[in-house]
């Protein structure tokens, strides 16, 4: 078994750090905080973790509650290897940056895309 180095994958206290902002509307040369992209940060996150517990891809639950994502920091090593897999194979990244296509009208909760992607991979798992 290869032995990977340890890393945060998910760092909530650090994301929610940043400074999101957006034009102000009453003053389109000032920039004010953007709230939605924080909203939405949380919400993309809570599925994400969520899908990532239900499917035993993690060695301990995260999240009960959308109000348990703000303190989350999950490292490489929470995942199981299964998990490791599937955070290297980058599908949990091209789920989140789907959000940011144009026109996408996709529901943040829709986690069809990863449930597919994680059938595909262990179905190549049990060919090993």
């Amino acid at each position: 078994m290869i032995q990977r180095k340890d890393f945060a994958v998910y760092n909530m206290p650090a994301l929610l750090g940043v400074e999101a902002t957006r034009p102000d509307p009453n003053a389109p040369e000032m920039r004010i905080k953007d709230e939605s992209w924080y909203a939405a940060a949380r919400e993309m996150s809570y599925y994400l973790f969520r899908f990532f517990q239900d499917n035993e891809l993690l060695r301990r639950r995260v999240v009960e509650s959308l109000t348990d994502v703000d303190k989350v920091i999950l490292m490489f090593s929470d995942f199981t290897p299964e998990g490791q897999d599937f955070i290297m194979s980058q599908a949990a990244e091209r789920w989140k940056a789907s959000f940011d296509r144009p026109g996408s009208k996709k529901a943040i909760w829709d986690v069809s895309y990863l449930e597919r992607e994680l059938q595909k991979s262990r179905r190549l798992r049990s060919k090993h």
